[in-house]
């Protein structure tokens, strides 16, 4: 019996193909003489099945966790790291912190660790979709509010990483993953906190790797401060993010460049190229305000930018407030512009209700009134005035609370006495003035409701 490389499942040793998966096994037993990796055990517990891509920092591999039976992403790291002790000591402490990361938009690590023979590898969840670069690959500019939606979640997973202190410093398309959850389309996972490095080439992605351990990040998203070597934090991601934004509204970066130092030399001197103001552009009001928040946070000096990830995200809600209309993954949506917070809301509310209680106490006061003249009892006319001003002081008003009334004001209140004579003349029915003044109070209450 033998192992599909590709699948891992059990086959016949003289077989031809995979029963499994189908693969041709003599193509998969060519491909594992050419990657020694294929097939391998790491740590004792996941055997590498087949290859998925490589990475600035190693290679990725489909894996079975063993006894588990549990298809995951292994990513490899590259021996570079793995012999130097500071390195190894960094990534340990980065694997640690990512692991801890919960957030429904963040990738779960598994594991991480380093085998006996030195090997530095990250198990992770094993994802199905396509990353962010491949969709604006093949499909350019996204629409405004599809672009919004991706990074609201990506928002999502900065803000709790941020919150653990980590900085990602290498957030880019390649690194935003999309997948599906429950029907939903463009459910994002943000990939690889932490251990991310310097990529380099002549042409324009800057793919070919430099030695390890120098500068962090990717060249076509890196803040000005991460370019000069000095220390980064969260709003260096922000710089990022604003360059994947503009990517997503635009179809290109914000900077063209050929080679890595023109392109580091436009981050740190060049103002963003505008985005091209085309018929389609220009019908979508929504383009222009996610430009301008891109704007924001491409500024070179970082106390100009927004200064965290709930920040971005609430200039973005700010802009496309239908946004709110969309479940959360995790953040707490921005309170649209305009529109008060629950508090200031639940107080108004309460104000409102207290001065439609007090109308309708009026209007009963009124009713017992004429019942009190019908039956010869009139003690309680005389606290009226209570039961109708009190609750309009208590609602926040400015000046003295009613009840602090002149007493010689009070006569004014109790003058239906001297109509009672009339109520009584008109068989117990009220005097016009009394429906009228009934009336009042009741619209008033409506239009208060």
């Amino acid at each position: 019996m033998k192992a599909c490389p590709s699948c891992g499942a059990t086959c016949q040793v003289d077989a031809r193909f995979c029963l499994e998966c189908g693969e041709p096994l003599a193509d998969a037993e060519s491909l594992t003489a050419s990657d020694p990796w294929l097939g391998r055990m790491v740590a004792g517990r996941f055997r590498l099945l087949s290859k998925l891509g490589d990475g600035g920092m190693g290679e990725v591999y489909r894996a079975e966790q063993m006894p588990m039976g549990r298809h995951i992403a292994l990513k490899i790291l590259r021996q570079a790291l793995s012999d130097d002790p500071k390195q190894v000591e960094r990534f340990k402490r980065e694997a640690q912190a990512a692991s801890a990361l919960s957030h429904p938009n963040t990738i779960i690590v598994h594991d991480f660790g380093q085998d006996t023979d030195g090997t530095l590898f990250i198990a992770m969840e094993l994802l199905e979709g396509e990353p962010l670069s491949e969709v604006l690959t093949r499909e350019g500019a996204l629409p405004p509010e599809r672009a919004a939606s991706i990074l609201r979640q990506i928002c999502g997973s900065l803000d709790e990483a941020h919150s653990h202190g980590l900085v990602h410093r290498d957030l880019k398309p390649e690194n935003v993953f999309l997948t599906e959850r429950a029907g939903a389309q463009d459910f994002v996972k943000v990939l690889d906190f932490g251990i991310a490095k310097v990529t380099e080439s002549g042409g324009q992605k800057l793919e070919t790797i430099t030695q390890a351990g120098a500068i962090f990040g990717t060249p076509q998203y890196m803040a000005p401060e991460q370019i000069r070597g000095e220390g980064v934090d969260a709003r260096a991601d922000i710089y990022a993010l604003g360059v994947i934004l503009y990517e997503m509204i635009s179809g290109h970066l914000p900077f063209a460049a050929g080679s890595v130092v023109e392109m580091l030399t436009k981050h740190l001197t060049a103002p963003p190229a505008p985005i091209v103001r085309t018929a389609e552009v220009k019908a979508n009001a929504n383009v222009p305000r996610l430009e301008a928040i891109a704007l924001r946070a491409l500024s070179k000096d970082p106390t100009r930018r927004q200064q965290s990830a709930r920040a971005f995200l609430e200039d973005i809600m700010a802009a496309m407030p239908q946004l709110a209309m969309i479940t959360s993954t995790g953040m707490v949506a921005a309170t649209p512009a305009g529109v008060s917070d629950f508090s200031d809301a639940s107080s108004g509310s309460a104000g409102k209700v207290v001065l439609i209680a007090a109308l309708l106490a009026a209007i009963g006061a009124g009713a017992f009134f004429l019942m009190g003249q019908n039956g010869g009892g009139g003690g309680p006319i005389d606290a009226a005035p209570a039961i109708l001003l009190q609750p309009v002081g208590d609602t926040g008003g400015g000046g003295a609370p009613a009840t602090n009334a002149p007493a010689s004001e009070a006569p004014a209140t109790a003058a239906p006495t001297s109509a009672a004579p009339t109520s009584a003349a008109n068989d117990g029915e009220p005097t016009v003035a009394e429906k009228t003044a009934a009336a009042d109070a009741e619209k008033a209450a409506d239009e208060q409701a």
